[in-house]
């Protein structure tokens, strides 16, 4: 073996050397950088989770109001088709007897009588 064939095989060899030792080294780091990734993409995932989680509450809450809602107005107007018929009904007695009912539009909507 030359002496320059010995230098290239000790300067390989150092280099393998130092690369084997440098891949020891950074596979903790790799690992840990790897724990505190995943620990922040799980941070991420409960954050987006209990966001989801307001909005569905939320979303409950509006469909159980627009429920609500609904059930109101459906009473609304049957009260109103039951006002109606008794306007209907009130008007027809006041002309038998012979009077002249009130003109519905004649009170401005709001105003005090």
């Amino acid at each position: 073996m030359t002496f320059e064939q010995l230098g290239w095989l000790v300067t390989t060899s150092i280099a393998i050397v130092g690369l084997v030792l440098a891949i020891r080294k950074s596979k903790p780091d790799i690992s840990n950088m790897n724990a505190k990734t995943t620990q922040l993409f799980q941070e991420m995932l409960a954050k987006e989770v209990q966001k989801g989680i307001a909005k569905d509450k939320t979303i409950l809450g509006m469909k159980m109001r627009i429920d609500s809602l609904e059930k109101e107005y459906d009473k609304v107007c049957v009260e109103n088709e039951n006002l109606k018929d008794w306007c209907k009904r009130l008007v027809k007695q006041i002309l038998d007897a012979g009077k002249t009912p009130v003109d519905m539009h004649s009170h401005n909507r709001g105003a005090p009588e």
